[in-house]
């Protein structure tokens, strides 16, 4: 099969992990971001100019699946409400991290 230099401007990917309840038990959690697919020098300005993984998020984000309210309800994507979810320390770090990969080419298994 060949390639096409016509790639998708958008990018979405799942960002999984786990927290600790009041336990020490892990609670597995995952949910989807739509992101704009930057080349890589264009990622990297962006990252030398926000100075957190939070805030680069926040530029590239345009919106999420699977993510939800206390009450259980979809939660519509706002920068407002990606703030409200990074208070979950190292959560942007996981985000960036998983950005900088699935947007990028790799080998097929």
């Amino acid at each position: 099969m060949s390639i096409s230099l016509s790639v998708s401007n958008k990018v979405k990917f799942k960002v999984s992990g786990v927290t600790k309840d009041a336990s020490g038990v892990d609670q597995a959690f995952s949910f989807h971001l739509i992101c704009k697919r930057l080349d890589k020098e264009r990622t990297s300005e962006l990252i030398q100019e926000h100075k957190n993984d939070a805030e680069f998020m926040a530029a590239v984000i345009e919106d999420w699946d699977d993510v939800r309210d206390a009450s259980g309800a979809p939660l519509p994507y706002s920068a407002d409400s990606w703030r409200e979810l990074d208070r979950l320390h190292g959560l942007a770090g996981l985000a960036a991290q998983t950005y900088i990969v699935e947007k990028q080419a790799k080998a097929k298994n």
